[in-house]
């Protein structure tokens, strides 16, 4: 994989996440341009490299998404619910990639959706365990179940694009440069 098209992609995606995704927004709900770079690096790359990437990737979006809480709109930077959020959602979709279709929109949907809703669990379970210790969270005077089910809304709406527009990423593989990891010999089988 080239790394610098997938940092160059990664954060071109939280730019936009944070201003022109906001045009797609479904009620509270917006989609996640970094979800889906990282369900198209988690779905081609090589599985040590894709787990790194998925790894930076929520470094990104730790800190390049403030959380605004409290009253005042402290603004509040912590590294590591994103990360350990991606990592988790990562974990499963790498076991899962081998099973999926990558020629299918339904199949790339239920990628998404598995990175997506195992990414927002992780991310609030870290926030949740957060909260306990230090008595603040990223829902602000909601609560850490609201705040959960706007996660899962939004990778709702991340799955609705990634089912949209992952088969237009994939026009671009050639920048990437995946390796290919299958070890076929020509000949007949033995």
């Amino acid at each position: 994989m080239s790394w610098p098209v997938f940092l160059l992609a990664s954060l071109l995606a939280v730019a936009l996440d944070g201003s022109l995704v906001q045009v797609l927004r479904v009620g509270d709900a917006s989609p996640s341009l970094l979800m889906m770079v990282n369900v198209y690096v988690l779905l081609n790359a090589p599985k040590q490299t894709a787990f790194r990437g998925v790894l930076i990737a929520g470094l990104f979006a730790d800190l390049l998404s403030p959380i605004f809480t409290g009253a005042n709109a402290q603004v509040l930077v912590v590294v590591g619910p994103s990360i350990l959020g991606f990592a988790l959602g990562a974990v499963a979709l790498l076991a899962l990639r081998n099973l999926l279709y990558r020629e299918s929109r339904l199949a790339l949907a239920f990628g998404a959706a598995v990175f997506t809703l195992l990414a927002a669990l992780g991310t609030t379970a870290v926030f949740i365990l957060r909260a306990a210790m230090t008595g603040t969270g990223p829902w602000g005077e909601g609560t850490a179940t609201g705040y959960l089910f706007e996660r899962i809304a939004c990778a709702g709406v991340t799955v609705l694009l990634v089912a949209i527009l992952l088969p237009v990423l994939d026009r671009t593989r050639a920048l990437w440069s995946f390796e290919s990891s299958s070890r076929l010999v020509g000949g007949t089988a033995r």
